[in-house]
């Protein structure tokens, strides 16, 4: 799979038809162990390295408030998420198994034991991180090394692990690639057709069990993702807000934020309006009551006041992530090296290494003390707070 292939993968159509099973099932799975597929092409997996001059590092370089970041390997891998804790404990994975932590003072690479690409990472804590990968499988570092588990899915029905969030380490939620089949009936008219549809698995301790779950139950699917007696909605974007609730959003506009209760694993959803007919892909807010979506054509949606609405971007670019860090500042990111800040009045560019050579940005993250990192094709990029020192 290419180093651009983030952007491709994540624009699903309403009518998808490439799937994965809906049906309602919380049986705790398996853990198993999962190989995957592995690629010649790729470098052999590296336990801990520190940058060093071979080559492969991109030289730091400054404009406006962004700067290159010197990474080991940058220049050979896509970095799809950015993820952190803090300001001293921050985690970039990327394509071919590439994974690195950044402890405040240096980034050292951390490659958990697969060639196939990481599109994600979240974590608790800097002993308890998790990254998914395309063929299913997740990766859990427990602050010494990578341990790997799956959902112990058939060998050939691998699915990648597009987002993962969570409020706690035992309570993380996985948004899966489409991949199977759903043959409930919502409603009866449609009959019993088996169609695709995504799927929200969730890692939650019940009955003293700690287990990956299926979240999305049927009436989860029928009420959200369904389209016709044919399709499913795909999923692109999750987010789990301050009160432990996933939010989803994905194709055609579709935006399902938590709606009325659900025992867990199984999770509540309800749509809502948003206007948008475009793929939206990236989603993060505040609170429960200011929350951010961006996707295609540079659209952008803000749910204030109870609803989504409409706010004027300076970008038709597709925008892939976006990350708050107070109701006045805000960062999303995109194709052609997009990068728009908000103000608390309006979105607006910001200048960066990148305008003269531009390539898409995949991730975005920050921590209280004004830093701010973007993961991207081939990049990683940050803007610093005044009062620190550079990576």
């Amino acid at each position: 799979m290419s180093t651009t292939k983030l952007a491709l993968l994540f624009a699903f159509p309403a009518a998808l038809v490439a799937g994965a099973s809906c049906a309602d099932n919380t049986e705790a799975t398996d853990i198993t162990e999962d190989a995957g597929v592995e690629d010649s092409r790729v470098p052999p997996v590296d336990a801990g390295s520190e940058a060093d001059p071979d080559g492969a590092t991109v030289p730091e370089e400054c404009a406006g408030d962004w700067c290159t970041v010197a990474l080991d390997g940058v220049r050979d891998v896509s970095l799809n998420a950015i993820w952190g804790t803090g300001p001293n404990d921050v985690w970039v994975v990327g394509s071919h198994g590439f994974a690195a932590r950044y402890d405040g003072t240096s980034w050292t690479v951390h490659r958990p034991d697969t060639l196939l690409a990481l599109y994600s990472v979240w974590g608790s804590g800097p002993s308890d991180v998790w990254a998914g990968n395309t063929g299913e499988a997740f990766f859990h570092w427990d602050g010494t090394t990578w341990k790997q588990s799956s959902l112990g899915l058939a060998d050939d029905d691998p699915r990648a692990v597009l987002r993962l969030a969570g409020s706690g380490p035992e309570d993380v939620f996985a948004l899966l690639e489409p991949n199977g089949e759903f043959s409930g009936t919502c409603p009866v008219s449609w009959g019993d057709a088996t169609v695709t549809c995504p799927k929200v698995y969730r890692l939650s301790r019940i009955e003293g069990e700690l287990a990956w779950r299926e979240a999305t139950n049927e009436a989860y699917v029928c009420d959200n993702l369904r389209y016709d007696d044919f399709f499913c909605v795909g999923l692109n974007g999750l987010w789990v807000d301050p009160n432990g609730e996933p939010w989803t959003v994905g194709a055609s506009g579709r935006a399902v934020r938590p709606k009325g209760t659900a025992t867990p694993p199984l999770i509540s959803g309800g749509l809502d309006e948003t206007y948008a007919i475009t793929s939206l892909e990236g989603i993060g807010g505040i609170s429960a009551s200011d929350v951010w979506t961006v996707g295609g054509g540079g659209t952008i949606r803000h749910f204030v006041d109870g609803a989504w609405q409409i706010v004027s971007s300076p970008t038709t670019a597709h925008l892939h992530a976006v990350w708050a860090r107070s109701a006045n500042d805000a960062w999303a990111v995109g194709d052609d090296g997009t990068i728009l800040h908000w103000d608390g009045t309006s979105w607006q560019p910001s200048p960066s290494p990148l305008d003269d050579r531009p390539r898409a940005l995949y991730g975005v993250w920050g921590d209280a003390s004004g830093n701010t990192w973007i993961a991207g094709e081939h990049v990683l990029l940050r803007r610093q707070h005044e009062t620190t020192s550079r990576p």
